[in-house]
């Protein structure tokens, strides 16, 4: 048994179409190649919609960023760590009394 697959826009639009004896083509259907061992696969060139490309990018801009988050969170921590195992004399909440202002 065969299943047809066709494929549909979610904005009601059609991607390819002949009007004219011309091809208009959507703005966001582009042709992609893949990087294969670090150089571009001709063999690999396809043609597809651009928009479910923007989510899965924006998905992996959201976990790179998620990554520097949690990157400079430790960083901070450690710092903090480092500052107040390196004092002289107690920690206390008042500051010291070169700091204070004077009335």
């Amino acid at each position: 048994m065969t299943i047809k697959t066709t494929l549909f826009c979610p904005l009601g639009k059609t991607c390819e179409e002949v009007v004219d004896g011309a091809i208009r083509r959507c703005s966001w259907y582009l042709s992609t190649v893949q990087l294969v061992e670090g150089k571009l696969d001709e063999s690999t060139r396809t043609s597809q919609c651009a928009i479910p490309m923007v989510c899965v990018h924006l998905t992996e801009l959201k976990q790179r960023t998620l990554g520097v988050q949690a990157a400079v969170e430790n960083r901070v921590n450690k710092i903090i760590e480092l500052a107040a195992n390196s004092h002289r004399g107690p920690v206390t909440d008042t500051p010291p009394a070169y700091l204070e202002i004077k009335k």
